[in-house]
């Protein structure tokens, strides 16, 4: 009975009660929303975060040495709906490192590949970048064991991936469509780089581009963007007496049209409300920017400016 006794005793000491540290709504560039909360782990400089969606859905988890700065760590693991494996990579800051392994929702590795060197790009195709493994949904390999061969794969949803890996990179063209939102993508490599695209949407429109992202700009560029804020700007007499000053930094969303969305402080002054408040007042006003381009198509963007005040 002692023994029991002390096993018992063992077990309990030895669980370490997760606390939730931080919990916030987080809106998409889509719209939608998800929460993102932060535990405790037994681990004094490792926390866990989750990101699930109103519905209860659990998109996303990983590690965090820091959670004000969000700093990644370690294991990073997306899901499907289904609650199978997406993706699992592994983060240091927000640069991706080492392994990377795609998954189809029955479970079957989609690609698998390793950064050679840390990355905090989106894109996969870039040289330091090198597939192992591109399969169909029965687990067939495509690639030998270089890293090479021809890629031609029909999803289940109707979706298509065709074209060549040469030593685990893009070589020539690869097209892609999209068959749900009737969008085609026909790019051009050479040794992994990406050299040129052309976009198709539903209609039929073509867009050519020879960069993968393009950030969105005040029409006439930043001198212009500043010289409207100026004009804009008035400084609140109560912080003027009070010789109150410094840089507000100003969050907000490009949208498809270049339309200026939800300015939000990021990062504010010191009793300096009624400047957070001007700033605010006068990115609402902001004219039609250039919208933000991603392979060609424009999307929604979050962005930031400083605006520094100054007597």
């Amino acid at each position: 009975m002692k023994n029991l006794l002390f096993t018992l005793l063992f077990i309990t000491s030895n669980i370490t009660a997760q606390e939730v540290v931080q919990q916030k709504t987080i809106k998409t560039t889509t719209g939608k929303s998800y929460v993102r909360t932060i535990t405790t782990t037994s681990s004094p400089d490792r926390f866990e975060f989750t990101e699930v969606y109103e519905d209860g859905f659990l998109s996303r988890k990983g590690y965090l040495s820091s959670y004000n700065p969000f700093k990644q760590v370690g294991e990073e693991v997306s899901f499907y709906r289904s609650g199978n494996i997406k993706l699992k990579q592994y983060k240091n800051g927000k640069e991706s490192v080492g392994k990377r392994t795609a998954y189809y929702d029955n479970g079957t590795i989609r690609e698998e590949g390793e950064y050679l060197k840390p990355s905090n790009s989106e894109f996969l195709d870039y040289p330091e970048y090198l597939v192992s493994q591109i399969s169909d949904s029965l687990g067939n390999n495509l690639l030998d064991k270089s890293g090479s061969g021809k890629v031609n794969l029909t999803f289940a949803n109707g979706d298509i991936l065709r074209g060549e890996y040469k030593n685990g990179k893009k070589e020539g063209e690869f097209y892609e469509l999209y068959k749900e939102k009737e969008e085609t993508y026909i790019e051009n490599y050479l040794d992994g780089i990406f050299i040129s695209g052309v976009f198709t949407d539903k209609a039929g429109k073509k867009n050519s581009y020879e960069k993968k992202a393009v950030f969105p700009s005040f029409k006439g560029g930043n001198t212009a963007f500043y010289s409207w804020l100026s004009s804009q700007l008035s400084y609140p007499t109560n912080m003027r007496r009070q010789n109150i000053q410094g840089k507000v930094l100003v969050s907000f969303y490009i949208d498809k049209d270049g339309k200026l969305q939800s300015p939000t402080i990021r990062k504010g002054i010191v009793n300096g409300d009624e400047l957070e408040q001007e700033a605010l007042r006068v990115m609402e006003k902001s004219p039609k920017w250039n919208p933000g381009l991603f392979r060609g198509k424009a999307v929604r963007v979050n962005y930031s400016v400083p605006i520094i005040f100054k007597l």
